[in-house]
């Protein structure tokens, strides 16, 4: 899979860098790899927001990072 990140007018893409996964409440939370945490973090990014949708033979996530 691919993550697209869209930065005002540039996009960048990452490989295999973040993965959605679930605590054992369920709630959804990401689990990022140190070249998109320091990308986040160059940013300014200091919040993570998660929006999930599916349907029977797709899925999406959307992730928008926050300062």
């Amino acid at each position: 899979y691919e993550i697209r990140l869209s930065l005002v007018g540039s996009e960048m893409c990452i490989r295999d860098s973040i993965e959605i996964v679930s605590l054992p409440t369920g709630q959804p939370t990401l689990k990022i790899s140190a070249n998109a945490l320091a990308l986040a973090e160059k940013l300014g990014a200091s919040r993570w927001h998660i929006s999930l949708s599916d349907e029977a033979d797709y899925a999406t996530a959307f992730v928008v990072l926050s300062c």
